[in-house]
């Protein structure tokens, strides 16, 4: 698929339309982790003003297309990493978890899943950190890396550049934290501006 214009995507209710326009840009889109629960990141130019937005909505589209490119699931790979550390489990359940799981955070861990979580999210900040690594294209939920699962192990690929070194290597440590740590059903979905405190 080939588009001959930049995109706006507007987002109304559970709606998601893709607009040419030639006054916005659409930068980045990303689908994630399972068929019903989707994210979108993406950044609007107008002019030279950017303005960078993440989106979970509950839609289904069956491409995320960026003038006309498709772009990898990087939050996707985290979710098969979670998996492979403990199979059978739904990577999901770690989803707005404590204060810490799912995107943002703030306040003290409530649990060692919590922990993971803060330690995930400070790893990622790091990783945007590392020389070259500092573009819009290579922040931690939009790279792609290569790894391998054997015996509930996860392995980063020597073949992943240093920015997708150092986002895999995010992940992987998180997805045997997460592995090693005691899951409390009553810390998913809490009241943040209640239990996350500083």
């Amino acid at each position: 698929m080939t588009l001959s214009a930049p995109l706006l995507l507007l987002l109304t209710g559970k709606t998601v339309s893709i607009y040419p326009s030639s006054q916005y840009h659409l930068a980045l889109c990303l689908f994630n982790l399972t068929e019903s629960c989707r994210f979108i990141i993406f950044t609007i130019c107008i002019r030279n003003l950017c303005f960078f937005r993440f989106i979970v909505c509950d839609v289904s589209l069956p491409a995320c297309v960026v003038s006309g490119a498709q772009l990898p699931m990087a939050l996707w790979q985290f979710g098969r990493m979670i998996e492979c550390a403990q199979p059978g489990i739904n990577s999901l359940k770690y989803n707005n978890y404590g204060c810490w799981c799912g995107f943002g955070g703030g306040g003290t861990p409530l649990d060692e899943v919590d922990r993971c979580c803060k330690v995930h999210d400070e790893c990622y900040e790091a990783s945007r950190k590392t020389p070259g690594c500092t573009s819009l294209s290579d922040l931690p939920y939009v790279i792609a890396y290569d790894f391998t699962c054997s015996d509930e192990q996860v392995t980063c690929s020597a073949t992943n550049d240093k920015c997708e070194a150092a986002v895999c290597e995010c992940d992987q440590v998180a997805a045997h934290c997460f592995a090693q740590a005691k899951y409390n059903p009553e810390n998913k979905d809490i009241d943040h501006s209640v239990q996350c405190v500083s």
